[in-house]
């Protein structure tokens, strides 16, 4: 099947604005994968963002999470629930960047008042982090673009 110039032209086209919707869409991809790992990492780990450990409840405080039914083997700032449901990723203020941070004031006041006790970043990506979710960003366009060029070369 032979294409015509006119329908290589639009073909031509709709694969650039792909790969711009492609560009556009990246970092707000790559903040999702992004919010999951922090959420992972504090939460189900007990790490701050330079991977070290939380450390331990103390004992008064275990003893409530224990009757609570909450795990007391490491800190993983888990008490109801809502400081890890207030991390969200969105869109950030400039075109073609995303953000992760706290969706409402409560959860960040936890979060700033857990980094103080703790004494370094919790809740901001690791060096790790960051280099992950710049490869995903990466990867991300460049299966996106795979995968349009082959729409486009298979008809």
């Amino acid at each position: 099947m032979s294409v015509t110039p006119e329908q290589y032209q639009n073909n031509l086209k709709s694969f650039q604005q792909e790969i711009a919707n492609l560009i556009l869409n990246a970092p707000f991809a790559a903040s999702n994968d992004l919010q999951g790992k922090i959420v992972q990492r504090v939460f189900n780990k007990g790490l701050d963002s330079n991977n070290a450990t939380l450390g331990k409840y103390s004992g008064a405080y275990a003893i409530k999470r224990t009757k609570k039914g909450l795990q007391v083997e490491y800190k993983d700032l888990q008490y109801t629930g809502e400081t890890m449901e207030s991390i969200k990723n969105g869109i950030g203020s400039e075109e073609g960047t995303a953000i992760v941070g706290f969706n409402n004031l409560d959860g960040s006041k936890k979060g700033r008042w857990n980094e103080e006790q703790h004494g370094s970043p919790v809740f901001s990506p690791s060096i790790t982090e960051q280099e992950e979710a710049r490869q995903f960003m990466i990867d991300f366009i460049r299966e996106g673009i795979k995968d349009k060029a082959k729409s486009i070369l298979n008809g």
